[in-house]
């Protein structure tokens, strides 16, 4: 780490160690300002074409309410020369990372989704149109939160490179294999590709962790040379309980064909903004077997929404033994008694995510049926 220009009076001092994937990463004191900050490692061996390399200057002044805040820059002494390291300080955000979030079990709504991805869009934005940047390397890792858990902050622009002003692309960057776009085969990465690796954020904010430890990487490396998603599609398949105009804005971030997805960041966050739909969130069990519980409308006080449940219980005897039982009820905000949606009950097989779907679907078409108070 760092500690500033006086060994007897230093600038930063150690708080804990952080884990940061690749890079090394650990959370002091700033002594001066009195705040706690960040100071991350990276090498930029390899990435002639980032502006951490050829302008680093760029990256201090950039400012939005949706990018990590970058207050130094410095060459970092204990490093080999030859890697390029620079250690860069920031602000630190109490809700750490997206990935030590759900590392942890947190589990994120459907409406807490939406702002995050909102949010880094919202950052896109202001890096693609004023600053002409593409940022190469978006992924679970490099978005921090707010203590809200909602408020996100895009960062770690180490790969971040500036777009040709003619073509508007860039070279590909060596970033993580399962975010890397599939047109990186053919030798260049333009807006959409940063729109691609949002999509796979979102992704797994909506369906969970993807399971790393069961991925072959050689498969996944195959497939990126074949210009390919670096896994299989049902990986890509939205889980059953997201809405159907949420789910139709994922599968257009992550498509394969980087024509079918939005051609710009203020398009994706245009789409995102007009989304309107019951924020479900998982409040127990696993899998296909649990309780989702969310409120709709999301733009009326919360006094005036109405609250939705969906239960799906493993059934352990009888006929339907093996089966889940799927029932549905809804209260006002305002209010303890729960109506039951008695006419919507049926059983289904326990691994029949598409009768699943289709019950969050029905339930969903209650929702917006009902008049608002």
């Amino acid at each position: 780490m760092l500690h500033g220009e006086r060994l007897d009076r230093p600038t930063y001092t150690l708080i804990t160690s952080l884990d940061g994937g690749t890079s090394d990463v650990v959370l002091t004191d700033h002594e001066i300002f009195g705040i706690q900050v960040v100071q991350k490692t990276v090498s930029l061996l390899g990435v002639p074409d980032g502006v951490a390399t050829s302008e680093p200057r760029v990256l201090e002044g950039l400012e939005h309410d949706h990018l990590v805040r970058v207050r130094e820059a410095q060459w970092d002494p204990d490093h080999d020369e030859a890697l390029q390291c620079i250690t860069f300080t920031t602000d630190f955000y109490p809700g750490r990372s997206l990935l030590y979030a759900l590392e942890q079990g947190h589990e994120f709504s459907v409406r807490d989704v939406l702002e995050i991805v909102d949010g880094i869009l919202s950052a896109l934005v202001y890096l693609h149109e004023e600053c002409g940047l593409l940022h190469r390397d978006i992924k679970l890792g490099n978005v921090m939160l707010a203590a809200d858990m909602k408020h996100a902050r895009l960062g770690d622009l180490a790969l971040a490179a500036a777009m040709d002003p003619s073509t508007g692309t860039t070279e590909p960057a060596n970033a993580t294999p399962l975010y890397i776009a599939p047109e990186a085969a053919a030798g260049a990465l333009d807006v959409r590709s940063d729109l691609y690796q949002v999509g796979c954020v979102m992704l797994e904010l909506l369906n969970g962790l993807l399971p790393y430890a069961e991925i072959d990487r050689d498969k996944v490396d195959s497939r990126l040379s074949e210009g390919r998603r670096p896994l299989s599609n049902p990986n890509y398949d939205p889980a059953p309980w997201v809405p159907a105009n949420v789910a139709r804005v994922l599968r257009k971030l992550v498509a394969q064909d980087p024509d079918r997805r939005y051609a710009s960041a203020r398009e994706a966050l245009r789409a995102v903004r007009h989304l309107r739909c019951v924020g479900w969130q998982r409040i127990g069990g696993a899998a296909l077997v649990g309780r989702w519980s969310g409120k709709y409308p999301p733009n009326v006080p919360a006094a005036r929404a109405r609250v939705y449940e969906v239960n799906a219980e493993l059934v352990e005897k009888g006929k339907y033994q093996g089966q889940l039982l799927l029932t549905a009820r809804w209260r006002n905000a305002n209010s303890v008694d729960w109506r039951n949606y008695a006419g919507l009950t049926r059983r289904v097989p326990v691994e029949d995510a598409r009768e699943l779907a289709s019950f969050f679907r029905d339930v969903e078409a209650k929702a917006h049926s009902a008049p608002t108070r």
